[in-house]
């Protein structure tokens, strides 16, 4: 019941995680929210029943087959690409999920190693304990990336901020050639005669046009909007790490803003708030670097392979009737949701901002980049936020129904925390149709 229920979990999990993008209703949090909460207690809990089961002297078949099961536990626990924190303040606690990483290892390990027999099925439990390391490591070193400090690091070590123009140094050599007897004035420079670098115009890279009059076809158009979108995005990520921009970079996005069309201005802050949201809340700039690639790959051929052997194994007259039909059918349940849940997963990844950017990059190059980006352009996902912002009803917060919520306000004043239902009571979202 607890293996079966941890895999709901899973299944809920990336199934609503990125859909917080584009959709805001209040249901589908609360759904998420419990699934996140719920997901890891219920993994932890039947990691340990499974633990409690292996303590006895003689182990049978289907103390074998169950401590097979602890592998995907452990897959469980290091969640699905699509969310890895709930929310910002999530990121921070990536040490408690390295203390938990170590502790669940230890305890799968115990289980793998008390019910260890060296029949093939003990060996496929090995395999899949590498892949659930892999997994929940994967998920420790997304929430480290997000975390404030890390990701502030990073941005440091990317480029140093420019404090700007030293006014006090200025007006020191304005005062000394003053006092020199030289006739001093300060002219003020126009921002257009101003370069935003040596060489580079406000415009992209490779002479990309910014603005709205952009006579390519849809297709086009769109990828050049998804690359001046990662553009300014590389810049204006430093914001979030409470970094200053350099004068240069914040006057590219107003030259920007003032060329484009009303939509294509907005659609370009549709996919950089896409792309934050990735970095802050998924596995997708973990999984979409080479190292995470590969792992990816062999965590995915590895699971087909113990697939399989499992079924090879299983099928044979000799061990099937060792192992009870529920136990069987529970393991291929985890094996096949495991290998769907990945495949859902790789498709997701290969349709997002960042993966068809990547693609139309290097489909001129390596002709499976180009065979990909024109499977996956067409399931990339036109809504990429919900056209909608919360408004705090203050008219409605004054007038209380008191008849209707008094229980509920009741039990607030008792608990001293009003103020925060009153928040979520008389918040709502109003709809912008912007296109």
């Amino acid at each position: 019941m607890m293996i079966i229920l941890s895999l709901f979990f899973q299944i809920l999990l990336i199934l609503l995680g990125d859909r917080r993008k584009h959709n805001t209703g209040k249901k589908i949090g609360f759904f998420i929210w419990v699934a996140y909460l719920g997901a890891d207690s219920v993994a932890t809990f039947a990691l340990g029943v499974l633990s409690k089961t292996q303590q006895g002297q003689r182990h049978t078949q289907t103390d074998e087959l169950r401590a097979f099961w602890a592998p995907f536990l452990l897959l469980h626990l290091g969640g699905p690409d699509t969310i890895t924190a709930y929310a910002l303040e999530d990121n921070e606690l990536w040490l408690r999920h390295l203390l938990a990483l170590l502790i669940q290892v230890s305890v799968a390990f115990y289980v793998i190693f008390r019910s260890w027999t060296r029949t093939p099925i003990s060996v496929l439990t090995i395999l899949m304990f590498f892949t659930g390391i892999i997994k929940y490591g994967e998920r420790t070193l997304a929430l480290r990336w997000a975390s404030k400090e890390h990701f502030r690091k990073s941005m440091l070590s990317e480029s140093p901020p420019d404090p700007g123009p030293n006014y006090a140094k200025f007006m020191e050599g304005y005062v000394s050639k003053q006092e020199e007897g030289f006739v001093v004035d300060v002219v003020r420079i126009s921002e257009d005669r101003l370069k935003l670098k040596k060489g580079q115009s406000y415009s992209l890279h490779h002479q990309i046009p910014i603005g709205g009059e952009i006579n390519a076809s849809e297709p086009a158009e769109n990828h050049i909007l998804e690359k001046k979108a990662h553009h300014l995005f590389k810049t204006f990520k430093r914001l979030y790490a409470g970094l200053i921009l350099k004068y240069w970079e914040g006057e590219e996005s107003k030259q920007f803003i003032k060329q484009s069309t009303p939509e294509k201005a907005f659609e370009v802050v549709e996919i950089e708030l896409g792309f934050m949201f990735d970095l802050l809340y998924t596995k997708m700039p973990l999984v979409c670097t080479r190292e995470g690639a590969k792992l990816r790959l062999f965590c995915f051929c590895l699971t087909i392979c113990v697939f399989v052997s499992f079924f090879t194994t299983v099928e044979n007259p000799k061990h099937r009737p060792h192992y009870s039909n529920v136990d069987i059918f529970i393991t291929y349940l985890l094996l096949n949701s495991a290998i769907l849940l990945e495949l859902y997963g790789f498709i997701i990844l290969l349709s997002s901002d960042r993966m068809i950017l990547w693609l139309s990059k290097h489909k001129h190059k390596h002709k499976m980049a180009s065979m990909a980006y024109f499977l996956m352009k067409p399931l990339q996902r036109k809504k990429r936020w919900s056209n909608s912002m919360g408004q705090y009803n203050v008219i409605s917060s004054c007038l209380k129904d008191e008849a209707t919520t008094f229980s509920i306000m009741t039990l607030t004043r008792l608990c001293n925390d009003q103020e925060m239902l009153d928040t979520y009571w008389y918040t709502f979202s109003n709809t912008f149709l912007l296109r």
